[in-house]
C-alpha cells in the first residue's frame, strides 16, 4: 500500500505491517531514501524458505510484539542465565506480528491503519498500528496500540533501520543524549566479531571498552567487519543519524515513558551466514522496553542484571485498556 503527499512517498506492506521503502523530499529539493534495504530484497533464492518470514524480505521498520527471539539461551554468562519461569507463548523472532500478515485499511492517501490479531492461547488479543504523513514536513507519525485479553507484561519494540551501505568508515555519527548509559551484549554478537567487549554495564558510550582501547560508538560505519547490539538506558531526548556526505539528518523520538530504552544494532558486515553473506551495513535505532533482544523469560526476569539495576525491560498490560504509545521518524537537510 502505498502512501505519498508533497514530503514523501512510502510503500507499507502486509507482512509485520512494514514499511518496505521511503523517500523523502526535502527543502532544498533533494529526495533521500535513509531507510535500509536488505541486498536480498526481491531475489529469488530457494534457501529463503527455510527463513523465518521476517528476514526472507526484510523491511526498513515495523512493531516487534513481543520484542526478541523466543526460547532459552545457553550461551550467555551465568549472570544472565535467570530462573525462567514465564513460558514463550510466541515462537517467532520479534513476535508473531512481525511474521504475519496485518490487515492495511487507507485512511486517505496519507495515512493507514493496519491491524494484526493474535491466537486465544496469547495474552494479547490485538495490535493496532497507524502510519501517517506529517502533512508540514519530512517526517512520519507512527503509533502502536496493544490489547490485552488478561493482565501481563511484554518486552516491546520498534525496530526502524538505517542505510550505511557504501559510506566510507566513520563519515556518519550518531546523536545520542549525554547521559544515556551503554550496555554491550553479554557474549560476542556473531563469534569474534563484536567491536565491543560484552557485558559492559551502564558504561559511557562515548568510551567503550574493544580490548584493544576505549573508542566512542557514535562514528558510523565501523572500518572492520563487526556486529553488536548496545542498550542505551537512561535516555532523555530521541536519537539522530546524520550522513553529512549524503546531506540529510534522520531523527527518531519517541515516548520515553512508554518505552524507555534504545537499542542500537550495528550491522556491520559481520555476519557471513545467509542472507546476511558479510555485506549488511546498517543502523537500527529502536526505541524498547526489553533485555537487549534475548526475548520474553529473559526481560521477565526480576533476577538479570538489567532488572537488578532498575532498567525496564517490558511494559504493563492490562484488558481494562488499551496500551498506547506514538512514535516520529524525521528527515531533514544538512548545510
Amino acid at each position: 500500500m502505498k502512501l505519498e503527499n508533497r514530503h514523501a512517498s512510502i510503500d507499507v506492506r502486509p507482512l509485520g505491517a512494514m514499511i518496505d521503502s521511503a523517500v523523502f523530499h526535502l527543502s532544498d529539493g533533494r529526495s533521500v531514501s535513509p531507510f535500509f534495504r536488505a541486498p536480498w530484497r526481491g531475489v529469488d533464492d530457494p534457501r529463503k524458505a527455510v527463513l523465518p518470514a521476517l528476514l526472507r524480505d526484510l523491511g526498513a521498520e515495523w512493531a516487534c510484539v513481543p520484542f526478541g527471539g523466543p526460547g532459552a539461551r545457553g550461551d550467555l554468562p551465568d549472570e544472565w542465565q535467570p530462573n525462567l519461569t514465564i513460558a514463550d507463548w510466541d515462537e517467532h523472532p520479534h513476535g508473531l506480528s512481525s511474521n504475519h500478515d496485518w490487515h492495511l485499511a487507507k485512511l486517505g492517501s496519507g495515512a493507514l491503519r493496519a491491524e494484526i490479531l493474535y491466537p486465544p492461547k496469547a495474552p494479547i488479543e490485538r495490535l493496532v498500528r497507524e502510519i501517517r504523513l506529517d502533512p508540514d514536513r519530512a517526517a512520519l507519525q507512527l503509533s502502536l496500540e496493544i490489547h490485552a485479553r488478561r493482565a501481563c507484561r511484554v518486552p516491546v519494540g520498534l525496530h526502524p533501520i538505517f542505510d550505511l551501505v557504501g559510506l566510507t568508515p566513520e563519515s556518519a555519527f550518531l546523536e545520542i543524549p549525554q547521559a544515556s548509559k551503554a550496555w554491550t551484549f553479554p557474549i560476542d554478537v556473531e563469534p569474534n566479531r563484536s567491536r565491543f567487549m560484552p557485558d559492559q554495564r551502564a558504561a559511557d558510550f562515548s568510551r567503550l571498552e574493544t580490548g584493544q582501547g576505549r573508542v566512542d560508538i557514535r562514528p558510523v560505519p565501523f572500518n572492520t567487519a563487526s556486529e553488536d547490539l548496545v542498550l542505551l538506558t537512561n535516555i532523555s531526548d530521541g536519537l539522530a543519524l546524520c550522513v553529512p556526505t549524503r546531506g540529510y539528518r534522520v531523527r527518531v523520538d519517541w515516548d520515553r515513558s512508554m518505552l524507555p530504552n534504545c537499542l542500537l544494532w550495528f550491522s556491520n558486515g559481520g555476519r557471513d551466514t545467509y542472507p546476511w553473506n558479510g555485506v549488511t551495513s546498517a543502523i537500527g535505532i529502536e526505541p524498547t522496553a526489553a533485555a537487549f533482544d534475548l526475548g520474553l523469560g529473559y526481560s521477565l526476569a526480576n533476577d538479570t542484571p538489567l532488572a537488578k539495576h532498575g532498567v525496564c525491560t517490558a511494559v504493563e498490560l492490562s484488558p481494562e485498556r488499551s496500551w498506547n504509545t506514538h512514535y516520529s521518524i524525521e528527515v531533514s537537510g544538512l548545510k
